[in-house]
């Protein structure tokens, strides 16, 4: 299992938490941000590279990108909030695909 996000304290935290509760298992993790696609092809690259193939990508997003309601967002500002919660989804995915 290849783990990745951003930091990377809480990332060996979760690691080691999923290692130890699985020590068959071998639980890698990696520091990036996915909503980088140079990060995402590299995510991937490193996890054929160790794993040999990826057999499901779980792919999910957090943070807080809109601080504010919606009606109050600036409308030159929404493509780039829907840019910024989408391409850390879609990136890896796309990454992954042949």
């Amino acid at each position: 299992m290849m783990i990745v996000g951003r930091n990377a304290d809480r990332g060996e935290i979760a690691r080691k938490a999923l290692a130890d509760r699985h020590p068959e298992s071998d639980v890698r993790f990696e520091a990036a941000d996915l909503s980088s696609p140079q990060a995402s092809a590299r995510v991937v690259g490193c996890t054929i590279e160790h794993f040999g193939r990826i057999d499901t990508l779980v792919s999910l997003a957090a943070g807080d990108p809109m601080p504010c309601l919606l009606h109050e967002t600036p409308i030159e500002r929404v493509p780039e909030i829907i840019g910024s919660i989408t391409s850390g989804i879609l990136l890896p995915l796309r990454a992954a695909l042949p």
